[in-house]
This record gives C-alpha cells, structure tokens and sequence, in this order.
C-alpha cells in the first residue's frame, strides 16, 4: 500500500469510529437532555400561580369547616362526652335486644381538634344481636369505631355468645 492509500484507509476508518461514537454515545445524551428539557416543560404547566394557591387554599378551608361542622353537629340526643357516649351504647343495645355485663370507661386522647374517647364493654347476645348492635353503633349519630371484637362460643353449645368490645368515639372540640 502506498501513502495516499494509507491516508485515505485512515480517515475513512476515523470517520466510521466518529459516526459509531456519534450515533451510540452522543445522541442518547442529547435525547436525554431533551427528555428532561420536555419534562420540566410538562411541569411547568403543572404550576400553579400565587392566585390560583389562594382559591384552592380558600376552598379547602370551606370544605374543611364544613366537615368539621357535620362532625359538631352529628348528634343532637347524646352529649359528646363519656356520660353521653355511655348511654348512645346503653340505648343502642336496648335497640338490639342485648344486656351488657360491663362497661369499663377508658383513656382519652386528645390530638388538637379532635379528642377520642375510649371504651370496652362486654356482653352476651346470638350473631343477629351482636351484628345489629355493631351496625347501630358505627352508623348512628355519633362517631363511633370499633377497634376490636372478640366472639367467644360458650361449650354448651347454645347459640349465645360471649362478646368482648373496644372502640372509641371520635369528638371534635369546639374552636
């Protein structure tokens, strides 16, 4: 091979080794660069301005009072403390048809506006009764959860059951 041969080998080899490093390497880093660039323009269009901020600020704070005013408001019949709270369970297992064999008071907890008030209690009643009870007590007027159920069969095999129940009454202070 002569000289000029050479050369021309040599530059058309340098020229395929810069088209395979342009079109592995640098492309996909300008692709990327244009995925991010496209990218903050999809974000930028999530933004929202000062104005709208406060016009969604404002409607939060108007569903909020509203939701805390139905929680306020929830019952009329039942004061919403512990004395309140025990006669909504002693009305509403009237309702059912059960008797309580105890009802033990318990902790409060209070997390600024919201203060739940704690209870278990024990009966005795069949599966009808017990589901009836539950049902009136989650659903009625106060704001009621039961947090834990335990149904215990009695070895005679009668179709009465012994149910141990805790639950709290969620109570919103009112400022």
């Amino acid at each position: 091979m002569n000289g000029k041969k050479k050369y021309r080998f040599f530059i058309g080899a340098t020229l395929l080794c810069f088209l395979y490093l342009l079109t592995t390497e640098v492309t996909t880093r300008w692709e990327s660069i244009f995925q991010v660039y496209q990218n903050y323009l999809d974000h930028e269009k999530t933004i929202f301005t000062i104005d709208e901020l406060q016009l969604r600020k404002q409607n939060l704070l108007a569903r909020k009072n509203a939701l805390l005013g139905s929680l306020r408001e929830g019952s009329n019949n039942y004061e919403r403390n512990q004395t309140g709270l025990l006669l909504y369970l002693g009305d509403k297992a009237a309702w059912a048809g059960i008797r309580f064999e105890s009802i033990i008071p318990q902790e409060s907890k209070e997390a600024s506006e919201l203060k739940e008030i704690g209870f278990a209690l024990r009966f005795a009643g069949d599966f009808h009764q017990t589901g009836k009870f539950i049902n009136k007590v989650e659903s009625g007027e106060l704001h009621v959860k039961i947090k834990k159920l335990v149904l215990e069969t009695s070895k005679e095999g009668r179709k009465q059951i012994q149910v141990s129940v805790e639950g709290t009454m969620t109570n919103v202070s009112g400022g």
